[in-house]
């Protein structure tokens, strides 16, 4: 869609006016022997090294992930959003928590184009780290004139969240935060913050939580991924007598699925169009994550 490309062209403009590297923590890149500016190494490290005390410390690393990561964790979004028969809704709300740059936001719009069915989206995104505020105050103004109501804060949703205008149903969005708690929180912290999502649902509206996560697994009885960490949220949700069903899925090339029932999309493509000149997205072509939807009752 449009709106998207306009927003990576702004990040792709800015990566362009800011070549150098503008880390506040003693330039990581060059203490790795990369070159000044090398955005993917960073991030390379964000996601793989255990190295905990780094994690999108600079604006430049934000655009570089906008313009890397978005299409392919839209397209996931997608691609799970298009199961459901989207016509029963006359509207949708969509709270997200860490959402960054809001890649789940793209992805329901895509969907609704497929399905051919323009209704308004109401997005709230959480995410208390204001490094992506820019991206989302770009994000925010391409929506302004339109149908749809986008807005981001950089506050505590369990704080400040009172649910949608006249107590309307919403789907709470957990796009790539669970495996981030596991490897950034220790187990208290993780406990509590599982403890306020179900607090969430009983004192909103949220009928439906979307999961979209790293593809791995974990250990079942063990809070060692995001996965683990979402069947771990489920079994809170049944000793606080929240009914709920579920359905797991995954796409192809997945190593390991575990014993419940998952189902593999028929197709794990790319959805979204390439902005030309954007260098930034090799190896990240095809979707690969692991999603749970929870329908609550």
């Amino acid at each position: 869609m449009q709106e998207l490309l306009d927003v990576q062209q702004f990040c792709l403009a800015k990566m362009h006016q800011h070549l150098g590297c503008d880390c506040p923590i003693n330039h990581y890149c060059s203490q790795r022997n990369c070159h000044d500016g090398d955005c993917n190494e960073c991030l390379h490290h964000i996601m793989r090294s255990a190295d905990t005390s780094f994690h999108y410390p600079c604006k430049r690393i934000t655009y570089h992930y906008m313009l890397r990561y978005t299409n392919r964790f839209a397209s996931e979004i997608t691609h799970l959003i298009s199961l459901l028969d989207l016509s029963a809704f006359d509207k949708i709300n969509i709270v997200s928590i860490g959402c960054g740059p809001a890649s789940e936001l793209w992805g329901f719009f895509k969907a609704l184009e497929l399905q051919s069915h323009p209704i308004p989206i109401n997005y709230i995104g959480y995410d208390l780290n204001s490094i992506w505020g820019d991206i989302q105050a770009e994000i925010e103004r391409r929506f302004e004139q339109t149908i749809h109501n986008v807005k981001f804060f950089h506050q505590d949703i369990f704080d400040n969240f009172q649910g949608f205008p006249n107590d309307e149903s919403s789907i709470l969005v957990l796009n790539y935060i669970l495996s981030d708690m596991v490897k950034y929180q220790d187990l208290n912290i993780i406990e509590e913050f599982l403890q306020s999502i179900v607090n969430l649902v009983l004192r909103t509206n949220i009928k439906r939580i979307l999961f979209n996560d790293i593809n791995y697994y974990g250990h079942p009885g063990y809070k060692d991924s995001g996965t683990q960490l979402m069947k771990s949220l489920l079994v809170k949700f049944k000793q606080h007598g929240v009914g709920h069903t579920v359905d797991y899925f995954y796409f192809k090339g997945d190593p390991f699925q575990g014993s419940e029932r998952w189902i593999m999309h028929e197709t794990n493509i790319n959805l979204f169009r390439t902005l030309k000149g954007n260098t930034y997205l090799d190896n990240v072509l095809w979707c690969k994550s692991k999603q749970i939807l929870v329908q609550l009752t």
